[in-house]
């Protein structure tokens, strides 16, 4: 499984819409990761309940669909203390790095009665320490996915890269700022019918391929746009000019084709109406050859994705 883990956090939430559905182009599932929360975006049902309560209808067909989910660290947790406790050397760094976690600011650590200007920053201070605490935890949570589970799993944060020790996840990184985010106005059915669709499935695989040899190399992120540039220029020109090719062919033969089945229909010549209706069928047959023959192919998925945006 192919998993995205995304914080909780405030920088998150109010976008969270639109990056979902990038991340949802990419990734099997996202997890919204919390240290205790079982509801994703609980924090905010205090903050901002009309905005809570919009956001909950809204991811509904992702949980329908079983694209979205919870993660909860604390049921994490007990699970990391009990192998522990058996003695498994393996499960004890997680263990002490969750003692680290911090944690956001309580009620308690408020003044009473604040004026509205104290009351704005300390709103300001509580929104960061949701932030920081809940991307210490999203980090925390992959890593050990990463190390104990068969998920293939990617912290998706906002104030740093994903892993920047992992090559592979260098190339991730650079994959997904080639994927336009989506806007609010393309419905979750469009994603959701994308996803499903078999040429997607077959492109989406290539891609990940793809990312699994270049990852083999030791290229800087500057170098692995570089070529994905240029394989998406190579891909959509040898596109292009088949296209072109396509549309000029079957003008050609729209229009031959148009008196020759009226000629034929009045003298009852059935064969010569299947032969210029087959040659139809061989153009079509054509281009797809011709995509499965363009240079960069490998990497189609993304130009895929990008007219899905537009």
């Amino acid at each position: 499984m192919n998993l995205g883990l995304r914080p909780s956090s405030f920088e998150f939430i109010y976008n969270a819409q639109s990056l979902l559905k990038r991340d949802l182009l990419y990734f099997d599932q996202v997890h919204i990761c919390s240290y205790s929360d079982f509801d994703i975006f609980k924090e905010l049902e205090g903050y901002d309940p009309e905005y809570f309560d919009f956001l909950q209808k809204d991811l509904q067909p992702l949980r329908d669909n079983h694209l979205l989910f919870p993660f909860n660290l604390s049921q994490l947790l007990s699970f990391v203390a009990k192998n522990v406790d058996k003695g498994d050397p393996e499960f004890a760094p997680f263990l002490k790095a969750t003692l680290h976690i911090p944690r956001p600011l309580s009620d308690d650590k408020f003044p009473k009665d604040p004026s509205r200007k104290m009351m704005e920053k300390i709103m300001e201070q509580y929104k960061e320490s949701v932030n920081v605490s809940k991307e210490v935890v999203t980090r925390i949570s992959s890593l050990f996915l990463n190390k104990f589970s068969k998920d293939d799993t990617v912290p998706l944060l906002e104030r740093e890269i994903p892993n920047t020790e992992s090559k592979q996840s260098k190339v991730l990184e650079v994959i997904l700022s080639k994927i336009p985010i989506p806007d609010d106005n393309i419905p979750w059915e469009k994603i959701i019918d994308y996803r499903k669709d078999p040429d997607t499935k077959k492109k989406f695989t290539a891609l990940r391929v793809w990312i699994q040899d270049i990852s083999r190399k030791d290229y800087t992120q500057n170098e692995i746009s570089d070529r994905i540039d240029y394989l998406i220029n190579e891909y959509e020109q040898h596109l292009k000019l088949h296209s072109l090719k396509y549309s000029h062919g079957s003008i050609r033969v729209f229009v031959t084709t148009l008196s020759d089945i009226i000629e034929n229909l009045a003298t009852l010549k059935f064969s010569k109406i299947a032969e210029t209706l087959f040659s139809l069928r061989e153009k079509n047959i054509s281009l797809l050859e011709a995509e499965l023959q363009a240079p960069g192919r490998e990497i189609a998925y993304l130009s895929k994705a990008k007219n899905l945006i537009i």
